[in-house]
């Protein structure tokens, strides 16, 4: 008997996904906008061919990079930039700023296994809770917020890193691609009492690009060898349909923030019913990196359903800060990409499909 499960996941993006890579950059520091497009300065090969006289040199000091450049200077190709992207920040000014795509050290885009594992992780853990009916209180619940599921994630996955569940599951990084699928999203955050924040520049991955990736399940850590040595996981079946999870969890937030949408953002309402119906075997549909918002990395509408608890979560950890009700939706916001004034489309919808490999 085989010890471990592969799979070849293809990662279809469907609206634009933005995974941070922690940096910032800042206009006419890093980028320059010309022309329509946006343009990510080589700092190296510029102040090479730039700052090479004193009188450059000088002028270095008092004014941003990107004004030593001349119209004749934006080339597609030129070495004076890493790549160039369609579409402008609507920020104008020097030192307005753009959240950066994870890229690799050659600057090409790619997907953190990591990003996979934990959207996977979140709806495993959804499911653990709906098949053994466990009935929440808020006593489960940590004082800190930001590990307030943490007894939970214990009692349902295991209570240290040797002994997690998901240490059986082992997802890779997706081979690069080129800067070609780059785009620049312009966002904003919808609803809440002022309906519209301010507006939120990022790259992101265009929809219709494809990763292609690799994920494991170590079958061997269930086995009676594994026990032998001392080592009991738990929950092997929550291993064994992946896509049928993910696709459930996900039909729940749908499902839960329509009536959301319908009021703030109707144009999308249609994008979220058709991921309703696409449901087919080994295929489901999840949301990955920036702008996921609160349900995509908790129980989500689990903790909503007893109208009780959901009160008591909601003073315990001031959601909503402290003033919101069981009878008011939560979250109330949204950050959503926003073209010409209107919300355009939600970030960071995919598509996984699952081949089986044989070895």
């Amino acid at each position: 008997m085989a010890d471990y499960a592969l799979y070849d996941v293809m990662v279809e993006t469907y609206s634009p996904l933005h995974i941070g890579s922690g940096e910032t950059l800042l206009k006419e520091y890093d980028y320059a906008v010309y022309e329509g497009r946006t343009w990510r300065l080589n700092l190296d090969v510029l102040f090479e061919e730039k700052g090479t006289d004193p009188q450059t040199i000088a002028r270095l000091s008092r004014v941003p990079p990107a004004q030593l450049l001349r119209p004749q200077d934006y080339v597609e190709g030129s070495p004076l930039f890493l790549y160039v992207l369609r579409g402008e920040p609507r920020a104008l000014e020097a030192g307005a700023q753009l959240q950066e795509q994870i890229k690799d050290a050659w600057h090409r885009p790619y997907l953190p296994g990591s990003s996979l594992k934990g959207a996977l992780r979140t709806a495993i853990l959804w499911e653990a809770v709906q098949r053994k009916g466990a009935h929440l209180r808020v006593e489960d619940l940590g004082n800190n917020p930001k590990f307030a599921a943490q007894r939970i994630e214990w009692a349902f996955m295991g209570a240290d890193p040797n002994h997690d569940l998901l240490r059986a599951l082992q997802v890779g990084d997706s081979e690069p691609l080129g800067t070609d699928c780059l785009m620049l999203a312009n966002a904003q955050v919808i609803g809440g009492r002022t309906q519209r924040g301010a507006p939120i520049e990022v790259e992101a991955i265009r929809p219709r690009t494809t990763f292609s990736l690799r994920l494991k399940v170590d079958t061997a850590l269930f086995s009676d060898w594994a026990r032998r040595h001392g080592l009991r996981l738990d929950g092997a079946a929550l291993l064994e349909d992946l896509p049928g999870i993910v696709q459930r969890f996900s039909k729940e937030r749908i499902q839960a923030s329509l009536g959301w949408y319908q009021r703030h953002a109707p144009d999308l309402v249609g994008f979220y019913q058709s991921r309703m119906r696409e449901q087919v075997p080994g295929v489901c549909f999840v949301q990955l990196g920036w702008a996921g918002g609160w349900d995509s990395k908790t129980l989500g509408a689990t903790l909503q359903r007893d109208p009780v608890l959901w009160g008591e979560i909601l003073r315990r950890y001031r959601l909503g800060r402290g003033r919101g009700s069981p009878q008011v939706a939560f979250p109330s916001t949204r950050r959503l990409i926003v073209r010409d004034g209107k919300e355009a489309a939600p970030f960071g919808w995919v598509r996984l499909t699952f081949t089986r490999r044989e070895r």
